[in-house]
This record gives C-alpha cells, sequence and structure tokens, in this order.
C-alpha cells in the first residue's frame, strides 16, 4: 500500500494511522475490495458525517481531520 499526499509529513501521519488502526482484511469496502476485486473506489468529497462513520474512535476520527482527507482514490496496481 501507498499513500501520497501534497504534504509529505502527512504521509507519514497516515503511515502511523495504518500502524494504530490495520486494515481488516475480512472489511467488504477500502482496501480490501479494492485488492479483491481489483474494482476502483473513489469519493471526490467526504462529508463530516462520511468521514466520522469509517473512524472507529475519535482520535480516529481526528487524526483524519488532521490529514485534511477530504477525497480518496483507492486503485489496484498491478505489475
Amino acid at each position: 500500500m501507498s499513500v501520497a499526499h501534497a504534504d509529505p509529513s502527512k504521509e507519514t501521519l497516515a503511515g502511523e494511522l495504518e500502524l494504530r488502526y490495520p486494515t481488516d482484511p475480512n472489511d467488504t469496502v477500502r482496501i480490501p475490495h479494492v485488492i479483491r476485486t481489483g474494482i476502483t473506489e473513489w469519493a471526490s468529497e467526504l462529508s463530516e458525517q462520511e468521514l466520522r462513520a469509517v473512524t472507529r474512535d475519535d482520535a480516529h476520527y481526528e487524526t483524519l481531520r488532521a490529514l485534511g482527507l477530504k477525497a480518496y482514490i483507492i486503485a489496484p496496481i498491478q505489475t
């Protein structure tokens, strides 16, 4: 998995986020779903309500807000 952000310090924060809140491989959405299906998932705009819905607790939510997460693209890259 790779994360890109215009601010390199936020890439580090995103890596720390994955360590604190590892991806559930059985999840039916986002990264595990894209890996299983090969279908890109994206959101051009995330509301506060949608952001809150994908977080596990208040610290998770605040970290995502600190990242400035407003949109995302999860795309499978095959070699």
